[in-house]
């Protein structure tokens, strides 16, 4: 008897085994790929296509999303002085603004109300940007930062994907002036107006090269780098010139 007592708490945990599996499971349900996972962006790097792919039943609607690092903008109000010139007014100052917002849906795109409440849409940051007795300026200078960010390609919603068997895969453009740091991916399936699931997975844009180490310059030591800068500066000037002033005496 003395020797089966170590095996009696081994024994009592047996019922558990099923609850402690089931994290488990829900991690291996995840169905939303993304690729590639990690971005290098060096010296020469001029963007990224990020593709994401999941499993998606037949008569949903898939939305995908991109999202950016956050940081806080601040924007200037311009108005009229005097009715004849347009000069700054005022400041419009907004709070953890995805750097980039885009997003894809597949085979359509559900009702705009519906992709509002899911936050799916770069629209419906305005609820959470912006309080609900704000400024008419500020709501104003909210939806020209909408229209400058879909300018540079970084916010946008576009209907496009492909479905092979059970899954649906669609493309993300990544312009070269998008921030480094982590990225969120994001994957809302509708039936109609209902969300029937939810999903999200992580992208990390990282600088390499020379690149990361002039950002960790101007991050650690804002006086080196801006020294730095100067000296890159007069050097280039100074190379400048010898380059006209060889063309002179060979054109003599």
């Amino acid at each position: 008897m003395r020797a089966a007592r170590p095996f009696l708490p081994a024994l009592l945990l047996l019922p558990l085994l099923p609850l402690l599996a089931v994290p488990a499971r829900a991690a291996e349900d995840g169905s939303l790929r993304v690729e590639p996972r990690e971005v290098g962006a060096g010296l020469f790097y001029h963007g990224a296509e990020i593709r994401m792919t999941a499993r998606v039943p037949p008569g949903e609607t898939a939305v995908f999303a991109l999202l950016g690092p956050e940081r806080d903008l601040r924007l200037k109000i311009k108005g009229r002085a005097g009715g004849i010139l347009w000069v700054s007014v005022g400041e419009a100052r907004f709070r953890a603004v995805p750097s980039v917002f885009l997003v894809r849906a597949w085979p359509g795109l559900p009702p705009p109300e519906a992709l509002r409440e899911a936050g799916m849409i770069p629209e419906s940051l305005e609820a959470r940007l912006l309080p609900a007795g704000a400024r008419e300026e500020d709501r104003t200078a909210f939806r020209g930062m909408l229209r400058l960010f879909e300018r540079e390609e970084r916010y946008g919603v576009v209907r496009e994907g492909e479905r092979r068997g059970d899954e649906v895969s669609v493309r993300f453009r990544l312009v070269a002036g998008a921030p480094a740091g982590e990225y969120r991916a994001r994957l809302v399936r509708f039936a109609g107006s209902r969300i029937t699931a939810e999903e999200e997975a992580t992208l990390v844009v990282r600088r390499t090269g020379l690149e990361a180490a002039m950002s960790n310059l101007a991050e650690e030591n804002a006086l080196w780098y801006g020294l730095l800068a100067v000296v890159v500066a007069l050097a280039a000037g100074l190379f400048t010139g010898w380059v006209f002033s060889l063309g002179k005496k060979r054109s003599r």
